[in-house]
Protein backbone atom coordinates (compact mmCIF):
# COMPACT_ATOMS: atom_id res chain seq x y z
CA UNK A 1 0.00 0.00 0.00
CA UNK A 2 2.74 2.45 0.98
CA UNK A 3 4.79 1.59 -2.12
CA UNK A 4 1.78 2.29 -4.33
CA UNK A 5 1.30 5.65 -2.66
CA UNK A 6 4.93 6.70 -3.06
CA UNK A 7 5.44 5.29 -6.55
CA UNK A 8 2.10 6.19 -8.12
CA UNK A 9 0.13 8.58 -5.93
CA UNK A 10 2.82 11.13 -5.18
CA UNK A 11 4.07 11.45 -8.78
CA UNK A 12 0.48 11.90 -9.98
CA UNK A 13 -0.12 14.57 -7.33
CA UNK A 14 3.08 16.33 -8.40
CA UNK A 15 2.00 16.23 -12.05
CA UNK A 16 -1.34 17.80 -11.16
CA UNK A 17 0.24 20.51 -9.01
CA UNK A 18 2.88 21.43 -11.60
CA UNK A 19 0.25 21.48 -14.36
CA UNK A 20 -1.84 23.85 -12.27
CA UNK A 21 1.14 26.12 -11.66
CA UNK A 22 2.08 26.09 -15.33
CA UNK A 23 -1.48 26.85 -16.43
CA UNK A 24 -1.55 29.91 -14.17
CA UNK A 25 1.35 31.50 -16.10
CA UNK A 26 0.44 34.27 -18.51
CA UNK A 27 2.48 35.89 -21.30
CA UNK A 28 2.74 38.97 -19.08
CA UNK A 29 4.76 36.90 -16.58
CA UNK A 30 7.40 36.25 -19.22
CA UNK A 31 7.34 39.88 -20.37
CA UNK A 32 7.98 40.96 -16.78
CA UNK A 33 11.10 38.80 -16.70
CA UNK A 34 12.30 40.28 -19.98
CA UNK A 35 11.63 43.83 -18.73
CA UNK A 36 13.43 43.31 -15.43
CA UNK A 37 15.99 40.55 -15.92
CA UNK A 38 18.10 41.83 -13.02
CA UNK A 39 15.36 41.01 -10.50
CA UNK A 40 14.97 37.55 -12.00
CA UNK A 41 18.69 36.80 -11.85
CA UNK A 42 19.12 38.21 -8.34
CA UNK A 43 16.25 36.02 -7.13
CA UNK A 44 17.61 32.97 -8.92
CA UNK A 45 21.13 33.42 -7.56
CA UNK A 46 19.79 34.02 -4.06
CA UNK A 47 17.67 30.88 -4.18
CA UNK A 48 20.27 28.62 -5.80
CA UNK A 49 23.48 29.86 -4.13
CA UNK A 50 22.72 32.05 -1.14
CA UNK A 51 20.13 29.80 0.49
CA UNK A 52 22.37 26.68 0.52
CA UNK A 53 25.30 28.81 1.75
CA UNK A 54 23.20 30.09 4.65
CA UNK A 55 22.18 26.50 5.44
CA UNK A 56 25.82 25.41 5.56
CA UNK A 57 26.60 28.38 7.81
CA UNK A 58 23.75 27.50 10.19
CA UNK A 59 24.77 23.85 10.22
CA UNK A 60 28.33 24.75 11.19
CA UNK A 61 27.31 27.45 13.68
CA UNK A 62 24.90 25.26 15.59
CA UNK A 63 26.74 21.96 15.10
CA UNK A 64 23.60 20.15 14.03
CA UNK A 65 23.39 16.37 14.12
CA UNK A 66 23.80 14.60 10.78
CA UNK A 67 20.06 13.97 10.33
CA UNK A 68 19.09 17.58 11.03
CA UNK A 69 21.98 18.93 8.97
CA UNK A 70 21.00 16.85 5.94
CA UNK A 71 17.35 17.82 6.33
CA UNK A 72 18.18 21.52 6.50
CA UNK A 73 20.53 21.28 3.55
CA UNK A 74 17.97 19.40 1.42
CA UNK A 75 15.35 22.03 2.25
CA UNK A 76 17.78 24.77 1.27
CA UNK A 77 18.59 23.04 -2.02
CA UNK A 78 14.94 22.36 -2.87
CA UNK A 79 12.93 25.24 -1.45
CA UNK A 80 9.37 24.28 -2.18
CA UNK A 81 6.50 26.61 -1.49
CA UNK A 82 8.21 28.28 1.44
CA UNK A 83 10.74 30.50 -0.31
CA UNK A 84 10.01 30.07 -3.99
CA UNK A 85 6.52 31.53 -3.72
CA UNK A 86 7.38 34.58 -1.61
CA UNK A 87 7.07 36.82 -4.66
CA UNK A 88 3.33 36.13 -4.76
CA UNK A 89 2.94 38.14 -1.58
CA UNK A 90 4.82 41.13 -2.95
CA UNK A 91 3.05 41.35 -6.30
CA UNK A 92 0.83 44.31 -6.93
CA UNK A 93 -2.82 43.40 -6.99
CA UNK A 94 -5.11 45.15 -9.47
Amino acid sequence: MFATLTQVGLPLALILIMTGVGMSLRPSNFRDVLRAPKAFFVGTVAQLLLLPAIAVLLISLFGLQAELAMGLFILALCPGGTTSNLSKFTEKTP
